[in-house]
C-alpha cells in the first residue's frame, strides 16, 4: 500500500514538474502573442496535470468517450505538451475547447449554497428566520411554504459585482434549522474519486496557484515614482522578474525585448470621457480610442502601443497628461498575466463542474491549496526598502510599521492572543497559530498563504480577474464551513495592510472583495467571536484612526490623539467600509463580555471623539457669512456612519448577563471621564476653538425661592454644533441598559462631574435643539443656505435617529436625574427666554419683536415633545422601537389621504423608508388598491382602526400638518360624537415609563419656573389678539393639558395642581384661564380649558367646589358645559348629514368626471395619437373642418383644404404557421367572437399551462419566413389638417430648420417624412380633403338581402357576351362611381365633374398629382395603377386586426372605430371614389379601361374563373372592396359580400384540407383545439362534406378515416372555417361604416354568436344556413364547391400545394413573463456565460440579443441588425430586462419606453433602482400592443420622445 502511494506521488510530481516547465515556457513557445488558440493549449495543459496524464477526464468532461485518456510524447525538455492522440468524442463538444459548461444547479447537498446573486436576480430575506437581515436565499432555495406568515422581504439584485450570496445552508445564518430540499439530497461518497486523482488536483492546484504569484509579485512596477521611470528602470525590472529556475525544473525564463504600452481602467472617468482622452493622446483613428475603451470597460486593462521601452516612455507621457493610468510591460510579462487571467477563469470553471458540485473532497483539496504556504518562485534580487502601501518586500506579505507616537495613552498597547483553530487544518495548510503574535504584532513580514498572497495582490489584478478571483472565494473558500474559520484568521492578520491599499491605492474600489469577504465571514457567529479573542478589534480601531487623523494606517501604539481629522481623508468615503466590518464582529460576537473586560471601550471612545461637535457654527449676527463651505456635509454624512458604530457597542453592553452589568458601570464611567476631560479642556485631541467646548460662566441664580447655580453659554453667541456622537453614544448606553438594572445609571453618570456644572453632559443635547428652533424662526439668517441645509439634515434625515432624537432623549433623561428648578433653569437659560419667565416681555434685548413669537412657539413644541414622546422611555425592544417608528411615519402620512407608495416614501424620512420591515407594517396599516387604469399607481388607505393613533402633536410633523391633523382628528370626534366642533378638544398622548430612572420625565412640570413660564406665556396670549397668537395658544393649553394629568411626575415633588393655582402678581394659571373662559374671541379653545380642569375634577375630590368658588366664571362655565356640550338634536342632525351627503356626492362626482377627462387625456396622448375633433352626434358626420393649424386661418376660396397622412409598412398580417403546435392552437383558441378570448376546453388550458411553465417568455412567433409574415403598405393619420400652400412651405422651412440643429431629428426629409406641428407624428402624406358631410345611409346600402336568388345578378354578367349589354353596364357602373363622387364634395369643386375649369379646380388637380407624386416617391408604383382599392384594404384589415380581443361592450365592431381612424379611412375612401371618378370620365383609349377592369372583376367573381386566383391565395375582401357596388345591375352590397364569403370559405376549406393532409403530426394537434358555441349535428355534416370533397379532389389516395372518424373532427373543423370567416365579416362591416355613417334603423340581436350578428348586420343568412347550402345538391355553393374540387383533380401536380391560412386569433406580441426576475433565474442566467451582458428580447419573434453589442467594425448594434436582417418586422420593439423598459427603433432612431411592469406597489419603476420585484401588467401589456404596435404608433411614439428633448443620437448602435 505504501509503494503504492509512493508509486503515485512519483507520478503526480512527474506530471506538476513538466506542467512547471510547461508554464514558464508558454510565452516563448507562442511567440509572446496571446489568442483565443494558446488559450485552448492551456486549459487542454491544465487539464492534462488536474486529471493524472488524462486518465480521469471522465471525471470533469461526464458523458464522453475516451481512449487511454493523453497520451504524451515524453519529451520534457522544456517543450510544450505534444499529445499522441485527442480524446475520442462527439463533434461539438464540450471538451472541444477544453471549456467546461458551468453547472448553475440548484443542488447543494449537506453544504451552504453560496449562489453569487447576479443583476437582475431576486433575493428572499426572511426576517423571521433570519439571524439579521443580511441573511438571504435565492429563488431555487426559497419556498414560500416553509415561511408561510413570516416577515419576507424580496428585493432585486441592483449589482453586478458583489451582490451577496445564499445562506441556504449555512448554520449560523438563521435562528432555526432553515434548509431547503436541495440541501437535504445526499453528496456523493469520496470514496470514490480515485487517490491519483486527489493527488494531481492538489498538486496541480498549487503549482498554477504559485505560478500566478509568481506573476503577480513582479508587477510591482506600478510603485516606481515617475522620476525613476527611465528605460533602463523598465527593463531592468522586466529582466528581475524571471522564475526561479530552481522551483521550475532548471527551465530558463527569457525575456522579450518588446513591449506595450498598458491602459487600466481606474472608476473616475466616465466611458465618453475616456474615449476622448484616448484619441487625444493615441492620435489614432476614432475607431481604435473606442476599441480600447470597450476593452478597458470589460477587462479592466487593453494593449494602446506595442514598441520599444524609450518610444513607450513618451506616448506614456502624452497619455498621463490626460489623467490615465498606464504601464509599459514587456511582452513575456503581458503574456503571463494573460496567463494567469486564463487559470484563474480554468479554476472557476472546475469548481463549477459537476465534479465539484457532486463531492466534499474536491472542496477540500481546493481550500487546503488556497490556505497553505506560498512556494516561491520567483527569482528577484532581495531588495530591502521601507514600508510602501501595496509593495511586498522580498516575497514577504509587509507589516503595518511599528512607530510610537508620543501621544499615545497606554490603554492602545494590546496583547495578542492565540487564535483557536482545528490542529488537523493547520497541520494541513502548515498554518502557524502564533502568526499574529509573531509576525503582525512584531511588526515583522512574513510568509503567507497562497490566500492571502492573492489578497495582497488583489488591486495588482485587472477588474475582470478579481471578480472571478472574488467568485472562487466567495462560493467554494468561505462556503466550505471546515475551512471557513482558518480563512477568516488569515483575512484578519494582513487587514490592516489590506485596508491600507484600499483606502489608499485602490483605482477600483468597486471591485474590491472587502465588501464580500466582511460581510460573509464577519458576519458568522463564530468568526466575529474569534476575532474578538484575538485582540483584533484594537487593530482596526488603530488602523481606521490613522487613516483619518493621518491619512496612513497605523499600529495601535502609532495612534495620536493630539491629530484631528482629515477632510481629504473623509472626502474619501471607502473608509465607511472599516466601521461596518467593525459593526459586523461587534453585532455577532457572541461573548460580549470580551468587549468590556479590555480597553476596546476607551480606543472606541478614542475614535468616535474625532467627530466630537464637528463641525462648529457661530451666529453671524450683523453682516451676512460671505463665503459658506460645504465641508460639514462630510461631518453629517460621516455621523450616521459612527452612531451606528456606537449603537452596536450600546447594544452589545445591553446583552450582558445580570452578574456582568458592572462592566456597563465601568463602561458609562469611561465614557462620562472622557466627556469631562474634553469639558476641561484636557482631552489631547481638543484645538481651541474647533469645538463648542468653552470655559462656561457658572453663576450663583436667586429668586422666587430658587437658590440654583447655572452655566451661561448663549447659544447666539458661542460655538455651537448639531452632532455630538459621544453624547449619541452616551444616550444609547442609558437607554439600552438601564431597563436591566436596578440601579440609577443617570446617577452614577453624574457623580463623574465633580467640581463642575453636573447638567454639562446635557447642555449639548439643549443646544442643538435651541439651535434648531433659533434657526427655524429666522435668527441666524445672516448665515446663509448653508445652515438651513444643517437643520434639514440634522432633523430630517438618517442623521434624525442619531441626532435629534438622541437630543430630545438626553433631554428628558436630564428631567428625571435633576431636580426641576435646576433643570428649568437651565431650560430658560439656554433658551434665552429668562426675561419672558420674568415677565419682561416688552423689554427683550436677545429676540425682536418678530423673532420672540416663534421661539416661544418652539419652546412649547419642545415641552410637549417632553411630555408626549416616550417611545425611547419604556424599554421597547429593538424590532419593536423599530417597527413603532415605521407605524408613525405610515399613519401620521396616510391619515390626510390616500397615497400612493412613491407619495408615501416621499413623505416619510428616506432612512425609515429604507428599513426593511417598512413595506411589511405598510401592509398591516393600510389597505391596498390596485391600479385599474392604464396610467394611475396603487394607492394605500389607512385602515378605520387606526385613525384613533393619529397625534396631532407628533413630534415630526410640521406646524402646517399640525394644523391640518388637528382638523382632521376633529373631524372624526365630531363624525362619531355628533358634538358640535367647538365642543371638541384632543386629548394628549401621555403615559407612564415602566423603567424606574425615567419615572421622573415630567419632573420639570412642578418647578416655579415652569409655572411661570406659563403665566408669561397665558398673559401675553391675553394681551393680543387670538387670531394672531393660535398657535402659542394652542400648545401652552396642550402642554397644561399634559401636565394636568401628571403621570410623569414623581411623588418626592409638589403636584402640577399646586403649581397653577399659585398666583404671581396677583394672578396664576388658573386664573387665566378661567379669564379666557369669560372672553368670545377665545372660544374656540373653551372646551379645552374645560377639558383641563375636568382632569382635576376626576382626580382630586372637592376640587371642583373650591375652583367654583375661586374662579366663579369658571363655575359658570362648566355648568354651561354639562348642558350644552351634549349631542345636536336629531332633526339637525339629520338636516347637516343630509347636506353633508349631498356635497359628498357632488364633490364624487365632480373628482370622477375630473380623473376621467385627465385619464383619458393621458391615455390618448401617451398610448395613441391625440383626437381633436368630435364627431357632432345629433347631424350626419362631418368631414374635418377648412381650419389650418399652421396659420390658423379657414380656407380661401381658391385654397385646398387637406389632412396629413403616413404610409408605412406594418408586419401585422400574419398566417397560421400550421408546422408550430403553440401558435396553431393559438390561431384557433378561443370563442368565434373576436373580441374576447374565449372560453378554454381542458385541453387546450392544460397545454398552454405546460407551455407557460417551459418559456419563460414566448415562444416567439416564426417570423423569420415570408411564408408567416407579410409586410403591406397601410395608412395612418392624427387628423390634422393644414393648406396645401401652408404644407408645401412647412416642408421648405423643415429642410432648412435641421441644417441649423444639431441632434437626431425624428422625421427624414428624404422620405418625405414631416412632424405634425400640433401632435408631433410622424406623415408623410397630404390627401385633400374636399367633402362636406357623409349622411349616406347604411340601411339603404344594406337594404338588398342576399337570401333567395341572391346569385342571378352575378350569373347574367358571368355568361354575357353581347357587347352592347356590357356597355349598357359599363355605363350604370360610371354613372354610380361619379354620383357617388359627387354624393358629399363641397360646392367649390363639383366643377371639377364638369367641362369647365375654374382657379380651384386648377388647384385641386395640382394637389392630386401632388398625393401621387409623393407616393410614387415612398417607392410603392405598384399601388397605383388606377385604383387606391389595395391601401384602403390594407387598412382596413389593419384597424380589424387591431381591434380583436376589445370588448365591443354591447355595440358593432364600428362603434369601436375611434373618431381619427374614422376620419383616416373615410378621407381615403373618398379619395379613392374622386379617383375612380376621374378614371371613368376619361375619354376611352386603346388600353382596357377603368370600367373594363370593373365588369371585368364582376365576370371573374361570378366565374369558375376565380378558382385559380383563390387557389393562389387572393384576397377575398380586396375582391370586395374592388367591385365599385352597382345597385341598378343588382350587384347590391350584401349579395357582393357572400359572393365573396363563398369564395372565402372555398379557399380556408382548400388550405385547411391541404395543410392536414401534407401534415400528418397535424391530425393529433387539430383534435384538440377549441370548439364554437351551439354547435349543431348539421354543421358536423356540412363541415366533414366539405372537407371530403376537398380532400378528393387534392388527393384521394391518402387514407383519413382515422381522422375524419374521430367524433371530433368534424366539430373542430367547422370551428376553424367559422373562425377563419370572422374577420371576412368583421372587415365587410368596417368597409359598409365607411361608406355610411348614417346607421339607423340597424338593429341586431345582441344575444347572438358575434358571427351570427355580423351575417345579420350584413343582411347575409347566418353561417349555419351558408354552410348547408354546400352540402344541398343544385345550389349555387354546392355547384362551386364540385367545380373547385374538380379543377384540383384537373392540375394534380403529385403533390400537395399547402396553402397558407389568414392568422384569425387574436394579434399580439409575444408573452411576456409574470415577473421580470424570471427571465434571469429561469432563462437567462441557466447559461452562466451571461453575467454582464445586457439583454433585450424582441418581442416579435423572441430573440435575445445584446442592446450593448455591436459587430467588429460596424457601429449597427445587435438589435438593429436583427431588426434588419433577421426579424421581418419595419420596426423593433424589445424588452430591455435589466432595465425595465421597451427600446423602440425606426429607420436608426429610437426610443425607451415604459415597460408594463409594475412594481408590487403597482407603480411604475422605470429606472430600476429601488431593487423591487416587478409583476406583468397585461392590461396595460394589451394596450401597449394595440394602441402602439398595431395601430401603427411606434414611429411617433420615437418621434415625440425625440422632439421633446436634445437628443444626441447613437440609436444605431444598439
Amino acid at each position: 500500500m505504501i509503494q503504492r502511494m509512493q508509486d503515485i506521488w512519483w507520478k503526480t510530481l512527474r506530471e506538476l514538474d513538466a506542467l512547471k516547465r510547461y508554464l514558464v515556457l508558454c510565452p516563448q513557445t507562442y511567440d509572446y502573442k496571446f489568442d483565443n488558440s494558446v488559450r485552448k493549449l492551456i486549459r487542454r495543459a491544465l487539464f492534462h496535470a488536474v486529471s493524472d496524464g488524462g486518465q480521469y477526464l471522465a471525471h470533469f468532461f461526464p458523458g464522453e468517450q475516451y481512449e487511454n485518456g493523453f497520451e504524451t510524447s515524453g519529451n520534457v525538455s522544456g517543450e510544450a505538451f505534444e499529445y499522441g492522440s485527442s480524446p475520442k468524442y462527439d463533434s461539438g463538444s464540450e471538451s472541444d475547447d477544453w471549456v467546461l459548461t458551468p453547472q448553475a444547479r440548484a443542488a447543494h447537498p449537506r453544504r451552504p449554497c453560496a449562489r453569487v446573486f447576479l443583476k437582475g436576480e431576486p433575493i428572499y430575506r426572511c426576517l423571521t428566520c433570519g439571524l439579521d437581515e443580511t441573511c438571504a436565499m435565492c429563488a431555487d432555495c426559497y419556498d414560500a411554504d416553509a415561511h408561510k406568515d413570516h416577515v419576507v422581504y424580496i428585493n432585486i439584485c441592483m449589482r453586478s459585482n458583489n451582490g451577496g450570496t445564499c445562506d441556504c445552508g449555512d448554520p449560523e445564518a438563521w435562528v432555526g434549522d432553515v434548509k431547503c430540499k436541495h440541501y437535504t439530497k445526499e453528496q456523493k461518497s469520496d470514496k470514490d474519486i480515485p487517490v491519483p486523482l486527489q493527488a494531481s488536483l492538489l498538486g496541480t492546484l498549487e503549482v498554477v496557484l504559485d505560478y500566478v504569484i509568481d506573476v503577480m509579485n513582479g508587477t510591482d512596477i506600478c510603485y516606481l515614482s515617475e522620476k525613476h521611470q527611465t528605460p533602463a528602470a523598465f527593463i531592468d525590472h522586466s529582466n528581475s522578474c524571471d522564475l526561479d529556475p530552481a522551483y521550475y525544473e532548471l527551465v530558463p525564463d527569457p525575456n522579450s525585448e518588446q513591449y506595450y504600452l498598458m491602459l487600466y481602467n481606474d472608476y473616475v472617468r466616465h466611458y465618453r470621457d475616456a474615449v476622448q482622452r484616448i484619441h487625444m493622446a493615441t492620435r489614432k483613428v476614432p475607431e481604435f480610442a473606442e476599441m480600447v475603451a470597450k476593452e478597458i470597460e470589460k477587462y479592466g486593462k487593453a494593449k494602446v502601443w506595442s514598441g520599444t521601452v524609450k518610444e513607450l516612455l513618451e506616448k506614456q507621457l502624452s497619455l498621463g497628461a490626460t489623467g490615465l493610468h498606464s504601464l509599459i510591460r514587456s511582452h513575456r510579462d503581458v503574456f503571463r498575466e494573460d496567463m494567469c487571467d486564463e487559470i484563474i477563469r480554468w479554476i472557476k470553471s472546475i469548481t463549477e463542474s459537476a465534479f465539484f458540485q457532486d463531492y466534499q473532497l474536491p472542496r477540500d483539496v481546493l481550500c487546503r491549496a488556497f490556505c497553505s504556504k506560498w512556494g516561491h518562485g520567483e527569482n528577484r534580487i532581495p531588495d530591502d526598502y521601507p514600508y510602501q502601501t501595496g509593495r511586498m518586500n522580498n516575497g514577504l506579505i509587509p507589516i503595518i510599521p511599528r512607530v510610537r507616537s508620543h501621544h499615545n495613552p497606554d490603554y492602545w498597547n494590546i496583547e495578542a492572543k492565540r487564535w483557536e483553530l482545528p490542529e488537523d487544518i493547520c497541520l494541513e495548510c502548515s498554518y502557524n497559530l502564533e502568526a499574529g503574535r509573531e509576525n503582525d504584532f512584531q511588526g515583522e513580514p512574513f510568509v503567507g498563504s497562497r490566500f492571502q498572497y492573492l489578497l495582497y495582490f488583489d488591486i495588482r489584478f485587472w477588474s475582470s480577474v478579481r471578480a472571478t478571483l472574488h467568485s472562487i472565494y466567495v462560493t467554494s473558500l468561505i462556503s466550505n464551513l471546515r475551512y471557513k474559520n482558518t480563512i477568516s484568521c488569515q483575512y484578519v492578520d494582513i487587514y490592516p495592510s489590506i485596508a491600507d491599499m484600499f483606502l489608499r491605492v485602490d483605482r477600483e474600489p468597486e471591485t474590491s472583495f472587502m465588501c464580500d469577504l466582511s460581510t460573509q465571514l464577519f458576519t458568522t457567529p463564530t468568526d466575529a467571536t474569534a476575532i474578538v479573542k484575538h485582540g483584533d478589534l484594537t487593530r482596526i480601531l488603530s488602523t481606521i484612526y490613522g487613516f483619518l487623523t493621518m491619512d496612513c494606517i497605523v499600529p495601535p501604539e502609532g495612534v495620536d490623539l493630539s491629530k484631528q481629522v482629515l477632510l481629504s481623508s473623509l472626502n474619501n468615503r471607502k473608509w465607511g467600509q472599516v466601521f461596518f466590518d467593525l459593526g459586523y464582529i461587534i453585532n455577532r460576537n457572541e461573548e460580549t463580555r470580551l468587549l468590556f473586560t479590555g480597553n476596546f471601550v476607551r480606543q472606541a471612545c478614542d475614535v468616535i471623539a474625532l467627530f466630537q461637535s464637528r463641525p462648529i457654527v457661530v451666529r453671524a449676527a450683523k453682516e451676512h457669512v460671505e463665503f459658506e463651505s460645504n465641508d460639514y456635509t462630510l461631518y453629517f454624512s460621516a455621523l450616521s456612519v459612527i452612531c451606528r458604530f456606537s449603537e452596536a457597542i450600546a447594544k452589545s453592553a445591553s446583552k450582558l448577563p445580570h452578574a456582568d452589568f458592572f462592566l456597563v458601570e465601568s463602561t458609562l464611567t469611561t465614557l462620562v471621564d472622557l466627556l469631562s476631560s474634553i469639558d476641561k479642556g484636557e482631552y489631547r485631541g481638543i484645538v481651541p476653538g474647533t469645538l463648542d467646548v468653552a470655559p462656561s460662566l457658572v453663576k450663583q441664580w436667586s429668586g422666587l425661592g430658587i437658590n440654583a447655580i447655572v452655566s451661561e453659554y448663549p447659544v447666539h453667541l458661542q460655538n455651537v454644533s448639531f452632532l455630538h456622537p459621544l453624547h449619541s453614544f452616551f444616550s444609547w448606553l442609558i437607554e439600552l441598559c438601564s431597563q436591566k438594572t436596578p440601579q440609577n445609571l443617570l446617577a452614577l453618570a453624574n457623580q463623574q462631574y465633580v467640581g463642575m456644572y453636573p447638567l454639562l453632559p446635557y447642555d449639548y443635547s439643549l443646544r442643538s435643539i435651541v439651535l434648531l428652533a433659533q434657526i427655524k424662526v429666522g435668527f441666524w439668517v445672516r448665515n446663509g443656505f448653508s445652515i438651513k441645509n444643517q437643520l434639514h439634515i440634522y432633523r430630517h434625515t438618517s442623521v434624525r435617529e442619531c441626532g435629534f432624537m438622541r437630543d430630545v432623549f438626553l433631554c428628558q433623561s436630564l428631567t428625571s436625574s435633576y431636580p426641576p428648578d435646576d433643570v428649568c433653569l437651565l431650560f430658560f437659560y439656554r433658551w434665552s427666554l429668562m426675561p419672558w419667565v420674568s415677565g419682561q416681555v416688552q423689554n427683550y434685548s436677545v429676540y425682536d419683536k418678530a423673532n420672540l413669537p416663534g421661539i416661544v412657539e418652539e419652546c412649547l413644541n419642545f415641552f410637549v415633545w417632553l411630555l408626549t414622546e416616550n417611545m425611547h422611555l419604556k424599554g421597547l425592544s429593538e424590532d419593536y422601537l423599530t417597527r413603532t417608528v415605521i407605524r408613525k411615519e405610515i399613519i401620521h402620512s396616510l391619515c390626510f389621504q390616500s397615497l400612493s407608495f412613491s407619495k408615501i416614501v416621499s413623505e416619510v424620512p428616506e432612512h425609515v423608508a429604507n428599513l426593511k420591515k417598512f413595506e411589511a407594517v405598510l401592509k398591516d396599516l393600510a389597505l391596498y388598491t390596485p391600479p385599474s387604469g392604464l396610467n394611475d399607481a396603487g394607492i394605500y388607505k389607512l385602515k378605520e382602526k387606526y385613525f384613533d393613533e393619529v397625534d396631532p402633536y407628533y413630534i415630526h410633523l410640521t406646524s402646517n400638518k399640525r394644523d391640518d391633523a388637528i382638523k382632521l382628528v376633529k373631524e372624526r370626534i365630531h363624525k362619531r360624537t355628533r358634538k358640535p366642533l367647538n365642543d371638541i378638544y384632543i386629548e394628549p398622548r401621555v403615559s407612564e415609563s415602566n423603567i424606574p430612572a425615567f419615572a421622573g420625565a415630567g419632573n420639570f412640570t412642578t418647578s416655579i419656573l415652569f409655572a411661570k413660564f406659563l403665566h408669561s406665556t397665558l398673559n401675553y396670549t391675553l394681551q393680543g389678539d387670538a387670531t394672531n397668537n393660535e398657535s402659542i395658544i394652542d400648545l401652552v393649553l396642550h402642554v397644561i393639558h399634559a401636565c394636568a394629568y401628571e403621570k410623569s411626575v414623581t411623588s418626592t415633588y409638589r403636584s402640577f395642581y399646586n403649581i397653577m393655582m399659585d398666583e404671581h402678581d396677583g394672578s396664576s394659571v388658573a386664573s387665566y384661564m378661567c379669564h379666557m373662559l369669560t372672553i368670545e374671541g377665545f372660544k374656540s379653545y373653551h372646551s379645552k380649558i374645560r377639558g383641563i380642569f375636568g382632569v382635576f375634577v376626576s382626580k382630586y375630590q372637592d376640587v371642583a367646589d373650591i375652583l367654583s368658588q375661586k374662579f366663579p366664571a369658571l363655575k359658570k362655565a362648566l355648568e354651561v358645559d354639562a348642558t350644552a356640550t351634549g349631542a345636536e338634536p336629531e332633526a339637525e342632525h339629520k338636516r347637516r348629514t343630509a347636506k353633508e351627503r349631498r356635497e359628498r356626492v357632488m364633490a364624487e362626482f365632480k373628482k370622477k368626471q375630473s380623473q376621467f377627462a385627465a385619464t383619458n387625456k393621458v391615455d390618448t396622448m401617451d398610448e395613441s395619437d391625440v383626437e381633436m375633433v368630435e364627431a357632432d352626434e345629433a347631424f350626419a358626420w362631418k368631414f374635418p373642418e377648412e381650419h389650418c393649424i399652421l396659420c390658423q386661418m379657414p380656407s380661401a376660396e381658391e385654397e385646398v383644404f387637406g389632412i396629413i397622412s403616413h404610409l408605412s409598412n406594418a408586419a401585422s398580417f400574419r398566417k397560421v404557421p400550421f408546422n408550430d403546435e403553440f401558435w396553431l392552437t393559438k390561431a384557433f383558441t378561443g370563442s368565434s367572437d373576436e373580441d374576447s378570448h374565449g372560453e378554454l376546453n381542458e385541453a387546450t388550458r392544460t397545454y398552454f399551462d405546460e407551455v407557460k411553465a417551459k418559456s419563460v417568455f414566448g415562444p416567439g412567433f416564426p417570423s423569420t419566413s415570408l411564408d408567416n409574415v407579410e409586410s403591406r403598405p397601410v395608412l395612418s393619420s392624427c387628423g390634422h389638417g393644414m393648406h396645401f400652400t401652408c404644407y408645401k412651405n412647412y416642408l421648405v422651412n423643415i429642410k432648412s430648420r435641421q441644417n441649423q440643429i444639431t441632434r437626431t431629428v425624428p422625421e427624414n426629409t428624404e422620405d418625405r417624412e414631416f412632424l405634425c406641428p400640433l401632435c408631433k407624428a410622424v406623415n408623410n402624406v397630404f390627401v385633400p380633403v374636399l367633402w362636406n358631410v357623409n349622411n349616406k345611409s347604411l340601411s339603404e346600402l344594406l337594404s338588398r338581402d342576399a337570401d333567395g336568388k341572391w346569385h342571378e345578378p352575378f350569373d347574367r354578367i358571368a355568361v354575357i357576351e353581347d357587347e352592347s349589354l356590357v356597355l349598357e353596364i359599363q355605363e350604370k357602373i360610371k354613372d354610380e362611381v361619379i354620383a357617388r363622387a359627387k354624393h358629399c364634395v363641397k360646392s367649390k369643386y363639383l366643377k371639377f365633374f364638369e367641362a369647365e375649369t375654374s382657379p380651384v379646380v386648377e388647384k385641386c388637380v395640382i394637389v392630386i398629382e401632388s398625393v401621387f407624386h409623393g407616393l410614387q416617391k415612398l417607392n410603392r408604383p405598384f399601388l397605383f395603377d388606377g385604383d387606391f382599392s389595395g391601401l384602403v384594404v390594407n387598412t382596413i384589415e389593419s384597424v380589424e386586426i387591431a381591434l380583436r380581443g376589445v370588448s365591443p361592450e354591447g355595440g358593432q365592431i364600428f362603434d369601436q372605430l375611434s373618431h381619427q381612424v374614422l376620419t383616416n379611412l373615410r378621407v381615403w375612401n373618398e379619395f379613392r371614389n374622386l379617383n375612380s371618378a376621374m378614371l371613368a370620365m376619361k375619354e376611352e383609349t386603346d388600353l382596357p379601361s377603368f370600367l373594363d377592369d370593373v365588369v371585368a372583376n364582376y365576370q371573374i367573381l361570378a366565374s369558375d374563373e376565380m378558382i385559380p386566383c383563390i387557389e393562389q391565395g387572393a384576397d377575398l375582401f380586396e375582391s370586395l372592396v374592388s367591385c365599385h357596388i352597382v345597385e341598378t345591375s343588382g350587384f347590391s352590397y350584401p349579395r357582393t359580400v357572400r359572393l365573396c364569403l363563398m369564395w372565402h370559405i372555398l379557399q380556408t376549406a382548400y388550405s385547411l384540407t391541404s395543410q392536414i393532409l401534407q401534415n400528418m403530426p397535424l391530425w393529433s394537434r387539430i383534435l384538440n383545439l377549441p370548439l364554437v358555441s351551439n354547435l349543431e349535428a348539421n354543421d358536423l355534416v356540412c363541415a366533414l362534406y366539405v372537407f371530403e370533397t376537398m380532400k378528393n379532389g387534392l388527393s384521394p389516395e391518402i387514407d383519413v378515416s382515422n381522422l375524419t372518424g374521430s367524433p371530433q373532427f368534424g366539430s373542430v373543423f367547422y370551428s376553424m372555417l367559422v373562425k377563419c370567416c370572422v374577420p371576412y365579416l368583421r372587415r365587410c362591416a368596417i368597409w359598409a361604416y365607411v361608406q355610411c355613417d348614417n346607421h339607423s334603423g340597424i338593429a341586431v340581436e345582441e344575444c347572438l354568436s358575434q358571427e351570427n350578428q355580423l351575417c345579420s348586420l350584413l343582411r347575409i343568412p347566418p353561417l349555419t344556413e351558408i354552410f348547408s347550402t354546400f352540402v344541398t345538391s343544385g345550389q349555387y355553393e354546392n355547384q362551386r364547391l364540385h367545380s373547385f374540387a374538380s379543377y384540383l383533380t384537373r392540375n394534380n401536380l403529385n403533390h400537395i400545394n399547402a396553402s397558407k391560412v389568414e392568422y384569425p386569433g387574436i394579434i399580439s406580441l409575444i408573452n411576456l413573463p409574470e415577473r421580470m426576475d424570471d427571465f434571469f433565474t429561469r432563462y437567462y442566467y441557466k447559461d452562466l456565460n451571461h453575467e454582464n451582458a445586457d439583454p433585450a428580447v424582441c418581442l416579435f419573434c423572441g430573440a435575445v440579443v445584446q442592446i450593448q453589442g455591436s459587430s467588429i467594425g460596424s457601429r449597427i448594434g445587435q438589435c438593429n441588425l436583427h431588426v434588419e436582417k433577421e426579424c421581418i418586422s419595419e420596426c423593433g420593439i424589445f424588452l430591455v430586462p435589466r432595465y425595465c423598459t421597451l427600446l423602440l427603433l425606426w429607420k436608426g432612431k429610437g426610443s425607451f419606453y415604459k415597460a408594463p411592469y409594475l412594481d408590487p406597489h403597482g407603480e411604475l419603476d422605470e429606472e430600476p433602482r429601488h431593487g423591487k420585484p416587478l409583476y406583468l401588467n397585461q392590461k396595460r401589456y394589451n394596450a401597449f400592443v394595440r394602441n402602439i404596435w398595431l395601430n401603427h404608433g411606434v414611429q411617433n411614439a420615437i418621434a415625440r420622445n425625440l422632439e421633446s428633448v436634445i437628443d444626441i443620437g447613437g440609436w444605431e448602435t444598439l
